[in-house]
């Protein structure tokens, strides 16, 4: 298991061309395995230093083999909910992050047929945190990003409101002869 040490796992992965769907199986059953011996929700290949875009995952029963994933729309009106995650790749270290609680995905299973699906609540919150594994990002590079975001949009707002008082300012001292 690669961990916050081991820059590979801040590499991004390959596509994967489905020659062997044995091959792409086997992959999957072997992640699978490792993932739900290390009591897992989801794992990532570049998790385990492999550099293919596949993920498993496994929520509520369902398991899910994820070729070359996309995440397509959410909602119009996206729902963020701000939750607790933690990783194989950080034992025992749990970090807040908001991610959609809703998605629409498209991905190829380990067949190679290409599947489309709306997925939601805790399934669309591990295939997100699963999704910024293969594009190198962990779950503590993500609360770094919101958190560098939020403090952006807060100095925007400072920005927004000294600019709204200062043309106050500037019409109070104004005289209609």
């Amino acid at each position: 298991m690669l961990t916050l040490k081991n820059q590979n796992l801040r590499l991004p992965t390959k596509q994967i061309k489905f020659t062997h769907v044995l091959g792409a199986q086997l992959l999957a059953d072997k992640l699978y395995a490792f993932m739900k011996e290390n009591n897992g929700l989801g794992l990532a290949a570049n998790q385990v230093g492999l550099r293919d875009s596949v993920f498993v995952m496994e929520v509520d029963g369902v398991r899910y083999d994820v070729f070359n994933p996309e995440f397509l729309l959410h909602d119009l009106h996206p729902i963020l909910v701000n939750g607790s995650e933690g990783c194989l790749s950080y034992p025992g270290e749990a970090v807040d992050v908001v991610r959609y609680d809703s998605i629409h995905v498209r991905y190829y299973n380990a067949d190679g047929n290409v599947i489309e699906n709306d997925l939601h609540g805790l399934t669309a919150r591990v295939y997100q945190h699963e999704l910024d594994h293969l594009h190198g990002i962990t779950m503590h590079d993500r609360k770094k990003m919101q958190e560098a975001k939020a403090r952006r949009d807060i100095k925007d707002a400072e920005n927004a409101a000294i600019k709204a008082n200062n043309s106050v300012t500037v019409e109070m001292g104004v005289k209609d002869d």
